[in-house]
């Protein structure tokens, strides 16, 4: 009898051991582990039966555990929607330290979502008014308020997860003739008869061109309208001339209208005023459902300091995602503080916003098996000093910009 409890008190001890030794949290070697979901609470010390809410929440406390990093820290998403109110920053203290990783990835066998996008619910069937819609559209429309805490012009709408189109204009041609693809013609565009008028929302109306050199697609914001000599003019210049040109004669549509009333004219479509603060949707349900409203463009910026005049910057390292969807965001404009600042014909911007994960100024960083999906601008974008960053295994599909974008200094700059 007592070798029987001599032998229960060893077997004991040995599993005390082994699960102190197996604890995520205290073994030297092992990884510190942390735990995310939608549906947790910030104020949870963030382990596997009681995790956090938030991804911020997430990044505060790694931030404190990683000052004296000796070992590595995985921050697990639970599957949900991860939601942002505004950019999640990582600068320099968020990245692993003495050459140990952090990184953000999903749970196992589980899909985590981020975005930003906000829910609307408050519509109702418009039945007349100042805003004129086509003919065919009558009783089909329906009108919502903008929620309050969208303050910035908006570019992009959500059923269901998926992009809906804006308003958009048959094609035409300009009156005017190029001999060149430069010159006075990228900042005014004449229109024929009855293809462009001055709304009353002008500031909310866009002019998209492939122009006519036929590798290049322009989204333009309106600044004026002459109606008396149809001449229309952008806030930024067209990337070449807005006018008919030599080099693609035989290309009869080259402009469209985008986002006014006139041509809203099939299900899905939508539009959207800011001077009311409302938007205008047909939808293709009998009612509006599941509609969706983007607050951001980026979601991710991972960024050390920049230094840009100087020799050297400080970047952040040793940072991962894993796993993760990023979905549903919204477009970036170009403004006039912008010009020239194109890339590739001005399918992109140098060290702009316009991505949903980006790194600027960053090292030793990995983006894998993550999906990229429904979105009004790019993907993922490498910017200026970005060095040993693995981006492998990834889906893009369906976006509005560019897939991977690297664009680092100009020659000579550093």
């Amino acid at each position: 009898m007592r070798t029987f409890l001599h032998f229960a008190v060893f077997l004991l001890t040995i599993n005390f051991l082994f699960t102190a030794c197996s604890n995520d949290n205290t073994s030297s070697n092992a990884t510190i582990k942390l735990y995310v979901d939608p549906l947790g609470n910030d104020n949870n010390p963030g382990n596997l039966e009681n995790p956090l809410r938030t991804l911020r929440k997430a990044k505060e406390i790694v931030r404190e555990k990683s000052k004296d990093q000796q070992q590595k820290i995985t921050v697990y998403l639970r599957d949900g929607v991860h939601h942002l109110d505004e950019t999640l920053i990582f600068n320099k203290e968020d990245g692993g330290k003495n050459g140990f990783q952090i990184t953000y990835e999903a749970y196992p066998d589980e899909k985590p979502i981020i975005n930003s996008s906000i829910q609307l619910d408050n519509w109702k069937l418009y039945d007349s008014g100042e805003v004129v819609f086509p003919e065919n559209s009558k009783g089909k429309i329906w009108v919502c308020d903008v929620p309050s805490e969208i303050s910035a012009p908006f570019f992009t709408l959500y059923f269901r997860g998926e992009k809906l189109p804006r308003s958009r204009s048959k094609g035409f041609s300009p009156t005017n003739y190029s001999e060149g693809i430069f010159g006075e013609d990228m900042n005014v565009l004449e229109f024929p008869d009855g293809s462009i008028r001055n709304w009353k929302n002008l500031e909310d109306i866009e002019i998209a061109t492939r122009t006519s050199t036929a590798w290049k697609l322009n989204i333009l914001p309106l600044d004026s309208v002459d109606m008396e000599s149809r001449k229309a003019f952008p806030k930024v210049p067209g990337t070449y001339t807005l006018s008919k040109s030599y080099y693609r004669p035989e290309i009869k549509e080259l402009f469209w209208v985008d986002n006014a009333p006139d041509y809203l004219d099939e299900p899905g479509e939508w539009v959207y005023n800011s001077q009311q603060g409302k938007i205008y949707l047909w939808p293709v349900t009998a009612a509006p459902e599941d509609i969706f409203l983007p607050k951001l463009v980026e979601f991710i910026k991972v960024e050390g300091e920049i230094d840009y005049e100087g020799k050297k910057d400080v970047p952040v390292e040793n940072l991962s995602f894993k796993g993760i969807t990023f979905c549903q965001g919204d477009r970036y404009s170009r403004t006039i503080e912008h010009i020239g600042w194109g890339l590739q014909h001005d399918w992109e911007l140098f060290d702009s916003p316009t991505a949903m994960v980006r790194f600027r100024g960053a090292e030793n960083c990995a983006v894998q098996d993550c999906t990229f999906r429904n979105s009004g601008g790019s993907a993922l974008r490498l910017d200026l000093h970005a060095q040993n960053i693995s981006i492998e295994n990834n889906r893009i599909h369906d976006i509005g910009g560019t897939g991977i974008l690297l664009s680092g200094y100009g020659p000579g700059t550093k």
